[in-house]
């Protein structure tokens, strides 16, 4: 039996696709199984002018076996941040 599985397709008409037109997306050491986390960063109030600091969290997925941060969807600035 085949499962339909809408992606979100932000501005552009929705379609529809199903889990074999996918790719699998892999870490380095080969593990499949992925987490969320946060990166935490702060923001001077010099910058903002506020009174304190503000804390940005930037939200990451990881490998749960290694720790690796996927870099395919992280910011450019962020590239090749580690966890540990």
């Amino acid at each position: 039996m085949q499962h339909n599985v809408p992606i979100p397709n932000l501005g552009q008409p929705k379609q529809q696709y199903e889990i074999k037109d996918t790719q699998s997306m892999d870490c380095p050491c080969g593990n499949r199984l992925f987490l969320d986390g946060v990166i935490l960063r702060t923001l001077s109030k010099i910058l903002t002018g506020e009174d304190k600091d503000r804390l940005i969290s930037v939200p990451v997925v990881y490998c749960s076996k290694c720790g690796e941060i996927l870099q395919k969807i992280l910011p450019a600035e962020l590239k090749d941040v580690k966890i540990v």
